[in-house]
């Protein structure tokens, strides 16, 4: 995969996608999710960052995303425009990366418990790249 790169949207809280920017050195537009904050003291709660990552520094930033989020997992399938879309969904116990690989493949769940390694997840997510 080295060299490959994925045109990603990624939703993520404020604080966390501070990180993943820095993470995936990341140079796509990041906008703030839901009504423009009237109050330029609140930040927005989630940020959606588009553009085009390296898949190597994607499944490096999602490694070291999973384990520290801790409200919730995050979900990777791919969008109907072909995007790689990445969210966190708080329905799913935090340390968390459940892999949507579409109709006609399967999900596959991560759990930070079980200390995956990033060959893993890549594999998890290669179909979604096709």
């Amino acid at each position: 995969m080295s060299g490959r790169t994925v045109d990603i949207l990624w939703r993520a809280p404020g604080r966390q996608s501070i990180a993943i920017q820095k993470e995936l050195a990341f140079d796509g537009r990041v906008t703030p999710e839901g009504p423009s904050q009237a109050d330029v003291r609140s930040p927005a709660l989630i940020y959606v960052l588009v553009g085009i990552v390296s898949v190597d520094l994607l499944v490096k930033t999602l490694m070291t995303a999973y384990k520290e989020v801790r409200y919730g997992g995050i979900v990777v399938r791919r969008g109907a425009d072909g995007r790689l879309e990445i969210q966190n969904d708080k329905r799913l116990e935090g340390g968390t990366i459940l892999i949507d690989q579409g109709k006609a493949k399967e999900v596959r769940i991560f759990r930070a418990g079980e200390k995956p390694g990033s060959g893993e997840l890549l594999e998890a997510i290669t179909p979604l790249l096709r």
